[in-house]
């Protein structure tokens, strides 16, 4: 047996005061074979009076003497007693019927244990947590609702008799209303929604049109603004640029002067990419006038 399961049973029914006979069944469990008529007391802590009468009723011919002044041993120690000299023998406990210092930092107190358990859980929601939250959109919910059915009961077929029978199978209507859509919007780009996984977790793809199939799963925390209607598609705006126009400088370098500016700048970056430039390694000032000496050169 573990220690944390010998310290469950302990906090269970309490702890024993260490007696000499106790310390001698610890002694002779060892002495006993492990793998013997005695094995599922003295390996597995099954301590009961049961455990001990399925060991006595073991085959004579396996036991040895040591088995047998083990028996006789815990026989005479109550089921708590017993577990107690195992967790001696195991060394969990010391002579004075303390957590041997070796296992101290395992004998967390249950008053701990307990305030642990109660905190709020961390890990991220179960998607089906969602679909009985009233507090949840109605297009993620009813879209909830039909992924987390049965696929027996989303496809419904001609046969209605069929159709019953496994409603009543399954304890579920048959889903005849069209599949719900759901679209959201995850780090800053809207998705569809197309698979509620079963551990918890869901399947997007940017792809808004997709029926199936999904390039990322996420949380259900990851995920804002829920809708069932898609979303327009991007509008990609092209506008006409005239070159010859002095106000137009090159994109985003912001100096007027049309084409010849234009010009004018790629020369520079010529020259700075120059041999005698481009593998020059100096600091932002030198760079600049570096760059500078170039454009004089121009």
């Amino acid at each position: 047996m573990c220690f944390d399961c010998f310290k469950s049973m302990r906090d269970e029914f309490g702890a024993v005061e260490i007696t000499p006979a106790i310390v001698e069944a610890a002694r002779l469990s060892q002495e006993a074979n492990h793998y013997g008529p005695l094995h599922v007391t003295i390996e597995d802590y099954n301590c009961g009076d049961s455990s001990l009468a399925f060991c006595a009723d073991q085959k004579r011919d396996k036991w040895t003497d040591a088995d047998r002044a083990c028996l006789a041993a815990f026989e005479a120690l109550n089921e708590n007693e017993r577990t107690h000299a195992l967790a001696l023998a195991d060394g969990y406990l010391d002579a004075s019927g303390q957590v041997a210092e070796a296992w101290r930092e395992w004998d967390v107190p249950v008053e701990e244990i307990a305030a642990v358990e109660a905190e709020p859980p961390t890990a991220p929601r179960h998607c089906e947590d969602y679909l009985d939250d009233p507090t949840q959109p109605e297009c993620l919910r009813r879209f909830l609702d039909y992924q987390c059915r049965p696929a027996a009961l989303k496809y419904p077929t001609a046969d209605e008799a069929f159709n019953r029978g496994m409603e009543e199978h399954l304890g579920l209507p048959m889903w005849r209303d069209p599949v719900p859509l759901l679209f959201a919007r995850h780090e800053g780009r809207t998705v569809r929604v197309t698979l509620a996984s079963s551990i918890g977790d869901v399947g997007i793809t940017e792809d808004l049109d997709a029926q199936w199939g999904y390039s990322k799963r996420v949380a259900m925390e990851d995920l804002t603004d829920f809708t069932d209607e898609r979303p327009e598609p991007r509008v990609v705006v092209k506008v006409a640029v005239d070159w010859n126009s002095p106000s137009w400088g090159g994109g985003n370098l912001g100096s007027p002067g049309g084409p010849a500016a234009v010009a004018s700048h790629y020369r520079m970056l010529a020259d700075i990419s120059a041999p005698g430039i481009r593998g020059f390694q100096g600091n932002r000032a030198e760079r600049r006038a570096a760059a500078a000496r170039a454009r004089r050169r121009a």
